[in-house]
């Protein structure tokens, strides 16, 4: 017999299916394996805070949107006061603004330069000490319906695109660049990206001027 809503240990599988992810893609992005994911989501494991902070932000929620609202404040609150005690990671975590954001539109092109960020943003979990990690805001409606304008995609310049996968394409002429949302094509079953907007543009990412595809790991719109 299936459980009533109220009955469920947590939301995070209802989140999980609703963000189209995989156990194996979400237990990559917060360093859990598939089947530690797979307990958290029926309840044969505890969620400690350190488990809610990374889900509530990989899967874009708050964190009373995978635990009751109640639940959620005694776990961060509890965490909260013992980490202030301690000067512990998880406290420092929640502070850490070191995210370069690189993105900058100029009427003519997208560039990102991150030699010279625009500003910083606080790390998400799937970014944490990974090297040359980036963000950057959607600049134009070029994504849309996909990704609104203004979002903030956080950027692993490490993990290979995939398919349906949303990525910054680097080209070796210097800085310019594009956001695009990558797909197969039909005729030969290489990578290419999509752009949208008033028009729509494929761009091929095999391409010699091609200098590197970074994938998109998440993202934050407020």
């Amino acid at each position: 017999m299936k459980k009533a809503y109220d009955e469920l240990p947590n939301r995070i599988k209802e989140w999980r299916n609703r963000r189209r992810m995989s156990l194996a893609e979400l237990g990559e992005i917060v360093n859990l394996s598939r089947s530690e994911i797979s307990k958290l989501e029926n309840g044969s494991r505890r969620v400690r805070s350190d488990h809610l902070l990374k889900l509530s932000k990989a899967l874009r929620v708050r964190p009373e949107d995978l635990l009751s609202k109640q639940e959620a404040e005694e776990l961060l609150n509890h965490t909260a006061e013992i980490a202030s005690e301690n000067n512990s990671p998880t406290a420092r975590m929640s502070m850490s603004m070191d995210l370069p954001v690189c993105g900058q539109m100029t009427e003519t092109k997208f560039t990102v330069d991150e030699e010279t960020p625009q500003t910083f943003s606080q790390r998400p979990p799937q970014l944490d000490r990974v090297a040359g990690a980036y963000a950057v805001h959607v600049p134009s409606t070029d994504l849309e319906p996909h990704v609104r304008v203004g979002t903030l995609l956080y950027v692993n310049p490490v993990l290979p695109a995939r398919p349906e996968d949303l990525a910054v394409v680097r080209y070796a002429s210097g800085k310019k660049a594009d956001v695009v949302y990558v797909v197969r094509d039909n005729t030969n079953g290489s990578l290419v990206g999509k752009k949208y907007g008033n028009e729509e543009q494929t761009i091929d990412l095999a391409a010699n001027d091609v200098k590197a595809v970074h994938r998109v790991v998440g993202s934050w719109y407020s």
